[in-house]
């Protein structure tokens, strides 16, 4: 506890540095322990190639199901706060506004995809940012995150990175799972799932519902949802179907309003969001050097959405949404790989969208004013993507990607990485280059007052230089990677014209450093520290939402067979927020506000009683640490949970 002490950057990075050399030396003094293969693991994010971690030669980070669950986090949202590189911010509890920026790249930069579907919403007003909050932690089994641009795998969406976030799958015996869990203001969630096997395969089936209660007050979260996922193998092909509808509502108060501390009304948001998506995928091994896939997508997104607007109401007048946006992706993709130094993968994919929102904003609370739109957009996209490996310990990766979307040019990006690994020693070096387009979204384009149809794609280019360590037999693992990212065309809203246009240029520079490690007693440690600096380019201002410093720590000792500790710990160095859009003297701020540093610890129990039954405890905030991630709302406090797993 006595790391809540340290309140400068600089000491949080000398205490870093401590808790590392002595990490090496209690690990180098176990030595009786089976070393642990990070690199090895295999993953599905960021490459069209089958590949592990040690084949790329970029950033990539992986929260495990062991991770997962050990942690005991509510949704993906909080599971996420542990990534270097990657800053999260929430309007008090669940159910506020959540933003995300990975390695200060706007929240709508970064791709989001559940098991592989996109699930990004351009028709918001938020320009395609996704939520995180709105999926529930119990089903997932991993989490893979790609720093930098992924456009010349994925296309259009990706400046910033790529999350995918992949639900469980089958297991090879009929197993049932009834989780409940009560907390602390009405806390409340429970999920139902059956897993087994299936030909070659297997499914899962999962139903649950969550209700946030009212942990900070005027903000509320409930939702429900069912996931289904199987594997099987038929006519010679390995099929996999994946589904996921989810439904939930929240209110809180309006975005930047000064929350239940400094509101002048009452009245709040609420939204109403209806998420469906289905997928299919079949993959076929046509010979010993050739396979080929075939991968179809659908996802729908409604959303109700209502806001009273902040007063005066001159810069956020009340307004409505009831938007309704489809995707529809169909994607071939061939593989060929007859010798160890070269694989190979080219592919093809169409996307359809079509956005419809039927919305309003109150004109200085007097009249209402239509600004209802309807968008179609085709896209068409071609790649090809390398591996090399030209001589021993060198491993080459290139892309390239042609996309052409209707009413905009061809849009061509590359990605070149390269990565050596010294012979004996456990250190691998990497160095990548990538470019990234994100296409106008449908809010920008065809909202009825502020939208602009003659937008162009905003682009990204990143570079980065990279280290990886691994010390004491695989057992610790250290990487640190420095970075620059380059974002232009950014669509911004333009006063005078009053209407969204292409304008400004943001660089982006930092470095991320980490270490997991295999600790005596069986005990498990990742450890982070970010630093990032942001330059809006020929502007005198500064980007909100990111702090220079950030870092933490999780720690799980499994204190026997049957119990396990796991703590997590964060701290946020002083971050700019915005405030309401006026000032009361010795009442409320106005403008932008420098919020304080803040640390917090989270700790989760875990007792297995019987075969088949656990008992789960959670305290979120476990010091009741008073901080602020958005100017008026207060963080939840010293928050409890109490659960149970029952296993049949």
């Amino acid at each position: 506890m006595c790391l809540l002490q340290y309140n400068s950057a600089g000491h949080r990075a000398l205490l870093l540095a401590s808790l590392l050399s002595a990490l090496c030396a209690s690990v180098a003094a176990a030595g009786n322990s089976a070393p642990q293969h990070y690199s090895e693991q295999l993953i599905v994010t960021g490459t069209s190639l089958e590949s592990s971690i040690a084949d790329l030669s970029g950033s990539f980070h992986l929260l495990s199901e062991e991770q997962i669950v050990r942690r005991n986090k509510r949704s993906a949202l909080d599971l996420l706060r542990q990534i270097p590189g990657l800053q999260i911010s929430q309007q008090g509890g669940r159910g506020g506004v959540s933003t995300m920026y990975l390695r200060g790249g706007e929240p709508n930069f970064t791709m989001v995809m559940v098991d592989g579907i996109e699930v990004n919403d351009p028709t918001n007003s938020r320009g395609g940012s996704f939520d995180f909050s709105i999926l529930q932690a119990d089903t997932i089994e991993r989490i893979e995150i790609v720093h930098g641009p992924q456009s010349a795998t994925y296309g259009s969406g990706s400046l910033a990175g790529a999350i995918n976030v992949v639900t469980r799958a089958g297991t090879e015996r009929l197993t049932q799972q009834l989780d409940l869990e009560l907390g602390d203001r009405g806390t409340f969630a429970t999920c139902y799932s059956i897993r087994g096997p299936l030909a070659d395969g297997g499914y899962t089936f999962s139903l649950g519902k969550t209700d946030s209660g009212i942990n900070v007050p005027g903000v509320e979260f409930d939702s429900e949802y069912f996931n289904g996922k199987l594997n099987t193998r038929y006519a010679g092909a390995d099929i996999e179907l994946v589904t996921r509808f989810g439904q939930s509502e929240r209110s809180a108060f309006p975005e930047d309003s000064g929350g239940p501390q400094f509101a002048v009304q009452e009245d709040r948001d609420f939204e109403k969001l209806d998420d469906f998506h289905l997928g299919a995928r079949a993959r076929w091994q046509l010979n010993k050097h050739w396979s080929t896939e075939l991968r179809a997508s659908w996802f729908t997104r409604e959303q109700q959405f209502q806001s009273p607007g902040i007063v005066p109401f001159d810069t956020a007048p009340p307004r409505g949404d009831d938007a309704d946006y489809q995707r529809t992706k169909v994607h071939w993709h061939g593989s060929w790989r007859k010798y160890r130094w070269l694989q190979v993968g080219v592919g093809a994919d169409t996307v359809l969208e079509r956005g419809e929102d039927d919305a309003f904003i109150n004109f200085l609370g007097l009249f209402e004013l239509p600004t209802d739109y309807v968008l179609n957009r085709n896209s068409y996209g071609q790649y090809l993507e390398a591996r090399l490996r030209p001589a021993k310990h060198w491993t080459l990766n290139l892309g390239v990607r042609n996309d052409k979307a209707e009413g905009q040019a061809n849009t061509v990006t590359n990605r070149i990485g390269m990565s050596y690994t010294l012979s004996g020693t456990g250190t691998d070096f990497h160095i990548n280059y990538g470019q990234g387009f994100k296409l106008p979204s449908f809010f920008a384009l065809g909202n009825a007052i502020v939208g602009n149809p003659d937008l162009k794609p905003e682009r990204s280019e990143n570079y980065e230089i990279g280290l990886t360590q691994s010390l004491y037999d695989g057992q610790v693992l250290a990487s640190f990677d420095v970075f620059r990212n380059k974002y232009r065309d950014l669509v911004d809203f333009d006063s005078q014209t009053f209407r969204n246009v292409n304008r400004n240029k943001v660089i982006t520079r930092g470095a991320d450093f980490s270490v997991r490690a295999r600790m005596p007693m069986e005990m498990d440690l990742t450890m982070y520290l970010s630093y990032l600096d942001t330059e809006v380019v020929g502007v005198n201002s500064k980007l909100r939402g990111r702090p220079r410093w950030h870092g933490g720590a999780s720690i799980y000792y499994p204190v026997s067979d049957h119990f396990g500790v796991n703590l997590d710990y964060v701290w946020n160095h002083s971050n700019l927020e915005a405030a309401k859009p006026f000032e009361e003297a010795g009442v409320n701020p106005a403008g932008y506000v420098e919020l304080t540093p803040f640390s917090r610890v989270d700790l989760a129990l875990s007792w297995r009683l019987a075969p088949s039954l656990q008992v789960k405890l959670a305290i979120d905030n476990l010091l009741d640490q008073q901080y602020q991630e958005a100017v008026g709302f207060p963080s939840i406090g010293f928050e409890p949970r109490i659960g149970v797993q029952i296993t049949f």
